[in-house]
């Protein structure tokens, strides 16, 4: 019986998926420091720099007592400083209330707030720390995970008629997000227009639209519970102590780091880069460079703690995610050589599918369902996919087919089989991450070094030696060459758009230093497609290929965007 074929009056219809058990286990026991939170958020708000659009201009939270406390923020300042509080205000009560946990539903609430954490570059560690310790959990990845409904949507307020009862929301507030957002901008205009009596009663009313969203979170939360005792799951399934996804913390190198940005942060002048002078911006610019490369590793760990807590009819929308239908063990673990502490290794079969737009490399992180396998990491109460390690991925001639080689230590095989391939770990970064500190080091006390990074910095001229000027003879090749090979540790810039030549002349000024001044040289680019280009064009200009240090790799058979 479909819900459509009911009198409108009949209870709402909906039943277990066969992965309910599980996934309502992992609900956590009630704590009575829980928070129920939502965001109201204008996705275009703007205050004229098109690079930083939307605010989260409305912060509801509920708690146990059904107690409710809206934060706003009614510009991007007031939103940086209710972020702070957020993250601070909750790492406090959690000393409090260490069981406790904030409920949202749908991800929108945890990927803003990490959005929010790299615009204003604060709070990255804390807030990294409670994405880890599962204390965010996401009740429609629960939902969507173990309950099918006789709906064609799992939006919340589908769900109210299951659990809101005699407090199912009024159809003449404001009902939906879009709405919340006109009646913002209209509390804004009257508030610009002085009218303040009008403003506050469109306050109010997104006030209680959004405490009513809270409210429901709980119910549902309740409800969940409620479900997880019927269905023979319980609730509150205790997490392994070596199962959680964790971060070692800072290293010694990233502690000294860290101690590095402050310095150079307290030389880098005012706030504002438009105030600062050269120097200072290249102080300031070489403190965001120190921390960039950890901040960009939070980001994917971030995506990878997301990918593990969806369930599989999310997870099919994922770039670069394989969801597995068919695992078959194509060698089973054998040594991987004759030593006695030698690993393990399996290659599998896997038949499924990437997500669309899938450009997937050779190594993969490989998710089972849990309880998953020995020592697989998963952030707390994810209740969907546990990470058992890195694997590395072979192509066949079919895309939704691949090879997978896992290996571990014989102590910790097993017989389970994965169910999605999931993005590996991010890059090591730890070379250029030194070589910065190195740079960023040299550049504390008086002046500046005189070296190429910090030509680029300050917007120096480039320096050649002797203090001569760039060659301007008109023939570009020529002039590239002779300013090259006179650089005093700086740089010389090429610039044009696409079309002009850029790649024509790289190979002849990079083909002349090779073979005339017998020069090594790198060459870098933001993706390997483009360094590929430019050798292979080399190669068809005559350099001899025993000087061109890297394999081509265009042949493999991976899937192409899709």
């Amino acid at each position: 019986m479909r819900q459509r074929d009911l009198p409108a009056e009949a209870p709402m219809l909906y039943e277990f998926k066969p992965g309910a058990q599980p996934a309502l286990a992992m609900l956590p026991d009630p704590s009575p420091g829980d928070w129920f939170f939502d965001f109201e958020g204008d996705p275009l708000y703007d205050e004229g720099d098109p690079s930083v659009v939307g605010l989260e201009y409305l912060w509801g939270i509920l708690d146990a007592q059904e107690m409710f406390d809206p934060w706003w923020a009614l510009d991007r300042g007031e939103e940086r400083r209710v972020f702070i509080r957020f993250i601070e205000t909750l790492t406090a009560r959690r000393e409090q209330f260490p069981d406790m946990h904030v409920y949202h539903y749908a991800p929108y609430e945890t990927s803003a707030l990490k959005r929010l954490a790299i615009r204003y570059q604060t709070h990255e560690d804390a807030l990294d720390d409670l994405l880890r310790a599962g204390v965010f959990v996401d009740l429609y990845a629960t939902v969507r995970a173990a309950i099918r409904i006789g709906k064609g949507s799992y939006s919340i307020k589908k769900l109210e008629p299951l659990y809101m009862g005699d407090q199912l929301r009024d159809p003449d507030g404001v009902t939906a997000g879009d709405a919340s957002i006109v009646a913002f901008h209209e509390f804004l205009q009257l508030t610009h227009e002085g009218n303040s009596s009008a403003a506050e009663g469109i306050r109010a009313d997104l006030a209680d639209y959004n405490g009513y969203d809270c409210l429901s979170t709980l119910r549902l939360r309740d409800w969940l519970l409620a479900r997880a005792v019927e269905a023979g799951a319980g609730y509150g399934a205790v997490v392994p102590a070596d199962g959680a996804v964790s971060d070692p913390g800072l290293t010694p190198d990233q502690e000294a780091r860290a101690r590095l940005v402050e310095e150079l942060i307290a030389g880098s002048g005012p706030m504002d880069p438009a105030q600062r002078t050269a120097h200072e911006q290249a102080r300031a610019l070489l403190a965001a460079a120190l921390t960039y490369y950890r901040r960009e590793e939070k980001v994917a760990w971030w995506h990878h703690i997301d990918l593990l807590g969806q369930p599989r009819e999310e997870l099919e929308s994922q770039r670069d995610v394989f969801v597995v239908d068919d695992a078959e063990v194509q060698q089973d673990w054998t040594p991987s050589s004759t030593r006695a502490n030698a690993a393990f290794r399996r290659v599998l079969r896997l038949t499924g599918r990437w997500g669309p737009g899938s450009t997937p490399g050779s190594g993969v992180s490989i998710a089972y369902a849990a309880p998953g396998p020995p020592k697989a990491q998963f952030p707390a109460r994810s209740g969907t996919l546990l990470r058992s390690g890195e694997a590395t991925l072979e192509f066949t001639d079919d895309p939704d087919v691949v090879l997978v080689t896992e290996s571990r230590p014989s102590a910790l095989i097993f017989s389970e089989r994965p169910v999605a391939l999931l993005p590996p770990s991010p890059p090591r970064s730890k070379v250029i991450a030194d070589r910065i500190a190195v740079v960023a080091q040299q550049s504390l006390g008086g002046a500046l070094p005189e070296n190429a990074v910090i030509d680029l910095l300050t917007r120096r001229p480039s320096r050649l030696v002797g203090d001569k000027p760039l060659p301007h003879t008109g023939e570009d090749i020529t002039d590239i060459v002779a300013a090259l090979t006179l650089m005093q540790d700086s740089y010389v810039a090429v610039q044009g758009p696409p079309g002009t030549g850029k790649t024509h002349t790289a190979c002849a000024v990079i083909k002349t230093l090779v073979e005339q001044h017998h020069w090594r040289i790198g060459v870098v680019a933001q993706s390997h497609a483009v360094v590929e280009h430019l050798l292979a064009a080399l190669l068809a200009a005559g350099l001899d290929a025993e000087a061109v240090g890297k394999m081509d790799n265009r042949s493999d058979p991976r899937p192409g965007p899709t």
